[in-house]
């Protein structure tokens, strides 16, 4: 059994609805629902660094090295329907940290 990393419901180690086999290293990712919650996890949790290096994002590397900034039209639609104004905000699942950075920009 795995515990729900949200709930701690237990979800049995065979329910999991999808796999993943990453071409990097041929580790095998099983994606669980947690019937509680409603949260979708992949197991296991940890992840190499060298993941996000080697499998082939060169979005992700540009954008480090400092060479693509622009933001996408999914974060363009946030920016025209939801008015900018000064204060915190929390980028749950913020990925390469593009989305925050415009965020920033427009105060």
């Amino acid at each position: 059994m795995l515990a729900c990393p949200s709930c701690e419901n237990q979800v049995s180690e065979t329910s999991y609805i999808e796999t993943y086999v990453a071409s990097f290293n041929n580790q095998k990712y099983k994606l669980y629902h947690c019937p509680q919650c409603d949260l979708q996890w992949w197991e296991p949790l940890k992840i190499i660094p060298e993941f996000y290096e080697k499998e082939g994002d060169k979005a992700y590397a540009a954008f480090h090295m400092g060479v693509y900034e622009n933001i996408g039209e999914n974060y363009k639609m946030f920016f025209d329907c939801i008015p900018a104004k000064a204060g915190r905000l929390l980028d749950v699942g913020c990925g390469d940290g593009r989305f925050l950075r415009e965020a920033e920009k427009r105060g």
